[in-house]
């Protein structure tokens, strides 16, 4: 049966003709709707026979089995079926009896003797068949079992995945028919179970969704589940709304589902390269739901997926179409893969191929093996038609196919999939690429060329990958000689490269051809590694290790060696010659073998293993002429009196054509005495800076190469003075300066200060930033042609750093060009004579750097000016990579100046409006009747700037600043050209025909309200003005759509602050040559309200929300985790905007405004209320605990909200939650007297509460006092709202009583210098607010606020929120926060923390 919006009336018929049974058929059918599986006959009347024989329901006695006329009757009726015995009442009936049975109280007794005669729980495995397994389920759903439910249906933690025939019973259960109040009261899973499995269902069956997604969509605007908005979500893209999607989603967290949602909109987009970044990052989620590891995702994703890595393979990326066949055929043979994820991944692997091989795709056997969907079978055909287009590159496609695909397409509301058959047509789509053009399949000639293009890999550096994305890493384990090296990959990401897995030695030797990740040098050291084998008492066991000598010369020099678990800063292994050192010492001359091995008995080769310095390793090999010398020397060591001078030096001339010789003597005759055995030559008196990475940065040491690079090392100014070496098979010998190296020290630490704080020899920075302005001045020394300080700069092998000289801004050549409605900046940055970076990658690495160094992939860093940084920064802020909108044009033209820059004809109208509108000089209309005062003139000259250049102004000046008059200037200078419309609160929208009437009495003004036709507004002209309220607007927006408005002005435009909702999508429909709002708190909650502001004042500025809360809101908001990155954003959303933002407080601009006095007084409860108090808030925190976990967020808040107020009118009034109450209001007795003395002294107040029983006690209070009052509420009519607020103004009425939401903005009440808050609000610029409707302008007396708070309360927390709060909007506009931002924990916490 297929479910629609006739089936609840199904329902009643079907009941209808229940009720017109005889009593017996009517027991009958209840019982059997109850059992609900199939019967036989003989199974029915056992079953009679057993009720006939119980008490617990209520049975006819003579009812003991199902005669042949009930069976007639009840089948004709259609209420029964009876086919081959089996028996089974109408589903629709059986869920309306259902009901019926659980509220006569027989559906368990049923159940329980159904159990004795077809039994569901007590059969075998074996036993069990689908109805049975369905029946089940059913009777856990009507029993509110629902964790047995959910375990019964064997749900899977990832909710994408959904077993659609065995969640069957769902859809009966919930949907036929539906009731909405019910179906929210079920658990979350369950809820977007139903849903899932619904839609799947009818997808598949090629039916209409539309029935199913108008319920998903009522249901998420009363629940606001997260799983049933990102289901709704993916079929909004499944419809192509993308943008709908993307706001529906906008401020959740990024799951799994989240993840493919976004992904899907960025391939339609024309992201590949995005789409697929963010396809793999759901794809490393999933894999850490699971434990498991694959590369692929399951449905429609999983076709989008492998639909972007053959986008991005074919575009001359062929490993991404290697990686595509791969993860096909891994999802073709898992065994867990259902029917339509099998077939995408065969027709995929068959497509690939065919693209790789220049072929035609042959799809149809692939296709026609099995027997699909409705929808398997149209996405198959798309494929099919598409694999023709791309491959055999078929001019002329089936158009009957084609044009079958998109009518079944649109049939099922599946509009994504139907443009895509439209791009077969050649018709124009709101896809942003056409992909019938994307994929071209080159000649086999030309992939032929590539792939022997691709050999060169096998002979690039050693430092080259194969894939970035891996690499190998060597652990070496130290203990000496007995040291040895273990191998580990890792993988890269945003982080950095991980800790990586262990890989054996084993597996290296036998399948290093299966690693990607292996550069030359790796493939040196796997070569080293050795097979050992050892014989026990278990038999022959082989071993595989890289230890020993072999090891050692193979692994020496490589870049990639880490200290086993230290994976912070890489290691040096280099070899080192043994030596004999001479040193004097007093009156001794000390003679030693440097590195001697542990055993100078063995055989040579023998090596020394050792630690030179914390990150360099060195070792020594012995042949056995070295060991001759040392064993003479031996381990101890010589000691020489000074006397024995000549006997060395003559042992010294002896033994130096065989080892190293190292000597401090002064004697130049230790030199002399070699110079027959050896070459001498002239010191090599450079300082040597061996630089390598750490940490993040760079690690500088400081040597000296007397016998230049092929030779020994020394710490400068330290060591031996006499040095012998053979070098190239030639032993040479030098003597060394040590006070030159010394004065060569200090040089360094001259010009390159950052070296006075170096420790020893070495200078670690491990900030990459801070390493690279040492870098590049080291550098620029080095470059110096007589330079004071001779420098060389060394790299390790393979990890050469390569630092640009500084470029400056003429270094970059721009071009402007239009893009639609956008402007894009391209162009590119000269790095030297034969390499450029283009603008958009250079803005996107300017983005993510902190600092003007810029690394690039090649190891290569960019050093850009401060200035050129600077611009960057700025393009940036103003821009997506580039691309900008028309109105950023004044930011980005101020960052371009001194650019080489090619510009357009549209480029250049643009900035002459902007300098036009720089030098106009409005002049206020001559018939304003009012007198400006300087800001509110500078505020008009602003606003008609703004309208000149074409941008759209935001008013946000204080409140009582004059917002309405300066508008009602800028509209009165404007009028003439055409109509005007002024979109008001409701409660206000009276106070704008006053104004306008007293100001500019030459307007037509109007109410929209007064005549709401389309004809009436259609025949306004210029000067005419219509004002309407946000409500009305809302309900005839199709009236007013039409219309190109002159001007239009939306007052108090938080009103528009939630995106989403239809108020707001109704004022950003409306058009106009200029766009003005007027608020005081452009910013309450959070910044997704200001992105909504600024969509209506000038769409397009601030991207689209997800763009908007990528580049601008989600750092802001996250700045505990990255506070720079938190300041950057909130910089360059400021300067964004600042152009068309103008805000003056009142402490600014109105010196001469009467001072405002802020007085809380605290009033004590009194014991009845405070034990009222407590119980409530006890009370409360039960309630939570007990449902808590079992609920989404958004339900927890609501209910905490709703706690959270009852604790809150408790301090307010007793009466409030208790009617029938007789405790005394302490805050109502302290009103009292507060008033009493305000009387006495001739004062007028006006009294604010979010209560309106509150504001009736106090009503009830004046009215006994007798003391005149006017009263507003949401209730006032408009009217009479204008009568009591002119009556306040005239002089009639003490005291004014307003509900704090209908009166507290847009009202003028100067009358009254007092102003108390009964109850302190959430925000805090909305209690200002309404305290700002006396202090404004016509204000002549100070004005004192009080605020009444309940002392160790609810209210003293709100309080301290106003304070701890506001950090966010004090970043832009400088106004408090709310309560919409708090977490879940942080409202429990104001319930659970006493006093």
């Amino acid at each position: 049966m297929l479910i629609s919006e006739q089936t609840a009336q199904q329902q009643n018929l079907l009941f209808q003709l229940y009720e017109t049974l005889n009593i017996e058929q009517q027991k009958l059918l209840l019982v059997l709707a109850v059992v609900y599986k199939p019967l036989s006959r003989g199974h029915i009347n056992q079953l009679c026979r057993k009720l006939s024989n119980q008490t617990q329901v209520d049975w006819p006695a003579n009812l003991l089995r199902l005669s042949n006329p009930d069976i007639e009757v009840l089948a004709q009726s259609g209420l029964f079926s009876a086919k081959d015995d089996v028996h089974k009442v109408n589903p629709l009936l059986a869920n309306k009896l259902t009901e019926l049975s659980i509220q006569q109280g027989s559906f368990l007794p049923i159940l329980k003797l159904a159990e004795d005669v077809v039994p569901v729980l007590q059969l075998y495995d074996w036993e069990k068949t689908f109805q049975d397994e369905q029946r089940l389920a059913r009777d856990y759903f009507y029993l509110k079992e629902f964790k047995s439910l959910e375990k019964h249906l064997r749900l899977d933690k990832n909710p994408q995945v959904i077993d659609h025939k065995r969640n069957q019973i769902l859809l009966e259960c919930c949907f036929m028919p539906f009731n909405e109040s019910s179906f929210t009261e079920l658990p979350e899973n369950i809820q977007y179970q139903a849903f899932a499995t619904w839609l799947e269902f009818r997808k598949q069956k090629g039916a209409s969704l539309s029935y199913p997604l108008n319920l998903l969509k009522s249901v998420i605007q009363h629940c606001q589940l997260l799983p049933l908005k990102l289901l709704y979500g993916e079929h909004l893209v499944l419809q192509g709304k993308f943008e709908q999607a993307e706001a529906l989603l906008a401020n959740e967290a990024k799951s799994v589902y989240h993840r493919q949602i976004l992904a899907t909109i960025g391939l339609f987009r024309g992201s590949v390269n995005e789409s697929v970044d963010e396809f793999e990052q759901a794809i490393k989620l999933k894999n850490k739901l699971y434990g498991k590891k694959s590369d692929y995702l399951f449905g429609v994703f999983g076709l989008f997926q492998k639909f972007a890595l053959l986008l991005q393979g074919a575009n001359n990326q062929a490993s991404k179409l290697t990686k595509l066949v791969e993860l096909c055929k891994q999802q073709k043979n898992n065994k867990h893969s259902d029917s339509f994820n099998k077939l995408i991944a065969s027709i995929f692997i068959e497509l690939t191929q065919a693209i790789q091989k220049a072929e035609p795709a042959y799809l149809h056997d692939v296709i026609n093996n099995v027997k699909h969907s409705a929808f398997s079978e149209n996405i198959a055909a798309l494929l099919t038609l598409y694999a023709q287009c791309w491959t055999a590159k078929t001019a002329n496609l089936n158009k009957d196919q084609v044009n079958t695909l998109v009518s079944n397409f649109e049939q099922s509301e599946l509009t994504l999939f139907a443009n895509l058959a439209r791009q077969l047509r050649h018709e124009a789509t709101p896809l942003a690429i056409d992909f019938t053009q994307s994929i071209k399949a080159k000649p086999r000639w030309d992939r032929a060329l590539s792939q022997l293009k691709a050999l060169t890999n096998l002979s690039q550096p050693d430092s080259e990958q194969s894939n970035n994305d891996e690499r190998l890493i060597w652990e070496l384990h130290f203990a000496d000689e007995n040291s040895y090296f273990t191998a580990r990959i890792q993988t890269n990401s945003a982080q950095g490269w991980s800790k990586g897995k262990p890989i054996s030695a084993k597996r290296l030797v036998e399948s290093s051809s299966s690693l990607n990740c292996l550069t030359v040098k790796d493939k040196t050291i796997i070569q080293a590694i050795e097979k050992l084998s050892f014989e026990d008492y278990r038999g022959t066991d082989t071993q595989y290790q890289l230890t020993g000598l072999k090891a050692l010369r193979a692994i020496k020099g490589a870049p990639n060696i880490y200290l086993n678990d230290d994976y912070t800063m890489p290691i040096s292994i280099s070899e080192h010659s043994p030596a004999v050192l001479i040193d004097k010492h007093q009156q001794e001359i000390h003679v030693s073998i440097s590195h001697l091995p542990k055993s100078l008995e063995r055989e040579a080769p023998v090596f020394s293993f050792y630690q030179i310095q914390s990150d360099e390793y060195g070792f020594s090999i012995f042949e056995s002429e070295h060991l001759k010398v040392a064993r003479i020397i031996r381990e101890e060591g010589l000691v020489l009196p000074i006397s024995a001078e000549t006997g060395l030096l003559q042992s010294v001339q002896a033994i130096a054509p065989l080892i190293d010789i190292q000597s401090s003597l002064d004697n130049k005759s230790v030199a002399d005495s070699q110079a027959s055995t050896t070459k001498p030559i002239t010191a090599n008196n450079k300082l040597v800076i061996n630089i390598q990475p750490y940490q993040e940065g760079l690690v500088f040491t400081c040597i000296v190469m007397p016998l230049g690079e092929e030779g020994p090392a020394f710490k400068p100014a330290i060591g031996a003075k006499h040095i012998s070496a053979l070098i190239k098979h030639e032993r040479l010998t030098t003597s060394r300066d040590l006070a030159f190296e010394q004065q060569l020290l200090e040089r360094l630490d001259v010009l390159c200060p950052a070296f006075q704080a170096m420790a020893d020899n070495q200078l670690k920075v491990s900030e990459s930033q801070d390493a690279y302005e040492v870098l590049l001045k080291l550098e620029d020394i080095s470059k110096q042609e007589q330079a004071s300080l001779p420098l060389l700069l060394r790299w390790p092998k393979g990890k050469t750093l390569t630092l640009s000289p500084e470029l400056q801004t003429q270094h970059l050549q721009l071009a402007m060009y239009r893009q639609n409605e956008w402007f894009n900046l391209q162009g590119e940055l000269q790095l030297d004579d034969d390499k450029v970076i283009a603008v958009k990658h250079l803005l996107q690495l300017a983005e993510q750097s902190g600092s003007r160094f810029i690394k690039l992939e090649s190891d290569q860093v960019i050093c850009l000016s401060e200035q050129l940084k600077a611009r960057l920064d700025t393009i940036n802020m103003a821009s997506e990579h580039g691309q900008f909108h028309p109105l950023a044009g004044k930011v980005i033209n101020e960052a371009m100046s001194g650019m080489r820059m090619k510009t357009l004809h549209s480029w250049e109208q643009q900035t002459q409006r902007m300098f036009e509108a720089e030098k106009l000089q409005p002049k206020l209309p001559p018939y304003l009747n009012a007198d400006l005062r300087h800001y509110q003139i500078e505020g008009f000259q602003w606003a008609m700037k703004l309208a000149h250049w074409g941008a759209g102004a935001c008013l946000a000046d204080d409140m009582g600043l004059g917002k309405t008059l300066q508008a009602l200037a800028v509209i009165q200078a404007r009028a003439s050209q055409g109509p005007t419309l002024i979109i008001a609160p409701t409660s206000v929208c009276f106070n704008w025909q006053q104004e306008a009437k007293k100001f500019t009495p030459t307007l037509s003004v109007f109410n929209f309200a007064e005549n709401p036709t389309a004809e009436y507004v259609e025949a306004l002209t210029g000067n005419d003005c219509l004002i309407i309220s946000y409500a009305m607007l809302q309900r005839h927006i199709d009236i007013l759509k039409p219309i190109t408005w002159q001007t239009i002005v939306a007052d108090e435009a938080q009103a528009l602050k939630n995106p989403l909702s239809q108020r707001s999508q109704a004022a950003c429909a409306l058009k106009a040559e200029f766009r003005m709002i007027t608020t005081g708190t452009p910013l309450e909650n959070n910044l997704s309200e200001l992105w909504s502001l600024f969509r209506f004042v000038n769409p397009g500025l601030l991207g689209n929300l997800k763009t908007f809360n990528r580049r601008f809101a989600q750092p802001i908001e996250q700045s505990d985790e990255d506070p720079i990155k938190a300041k950057k954003a909130a910089f360059g959303l400021k300067t964004l905007l600042k152009p068309f933002i103008l805000r003056r407080l009142k402490s600014e601009v109105l010196t001469e405004l009467p001072p405002r006095t802020h007085i809380d007084i605290h009033v004590p409860l009194n014991a009845q209320e405070r034990h009222l108090y407590e119980a409530i808030r006890v009370n409360a925190v039960e309630k939570l605990a007990a449902v808590q976990k079992e609920q989404s967020i958004a339900t927890q808040r609501m209910q905490i909200f709703a706690e959270l107020t009852k604790l809150r009118q408790a301090c307010s009034n007793p009466s409030l939650v208790s009617p029938d109450t007789d405790i005394e209001s302490s805050k109502l007795k302290q009103l009292t007297l507060l008033l009493n003395e305000l009387r006495e002294n001739k004062h007028k107040a006006l009294i604010f509460s979010q209560f309106i029983g509150s504001l009736q006690a106090v009503r009830t209070l004046l009215e006994a006092q007798q003391i005149p009052f006017h009263y507003i509420d949401g209730a006032t009519p408009a009217e009479q709202r204008k009568q009591s607020v002119n009556a306040f103004q005239r002089g009639e009425g003490e005291i004014f009583l307003i509900s704090l939401k209908a009166g507290g903005s847009g009202l003028n009440l100067t009358a009254a210098d007092y102003v108390i808050h009964l109850d302190p609000w959430w925000n805090p610029a909305v209690e200002a607010q309404a305290s700002d409707r006396a202090h404004r302008i016509g204000q002549t007396k100070p004005v004192t606020v009080y605020r009444l708070v309940a002392e160790q309360t609810i209210e003293e927390k709100i309080l301290a929120l106003h304070e701890h709060k506001k950090e966010l909007a004090d970043k832009l506009l400088d106004e408090g926060n709310a309560i919409d931002s708090l977490s879940v924990q942080e409202l429990l916490g104001l319930l659970k923390e006493t006093f």
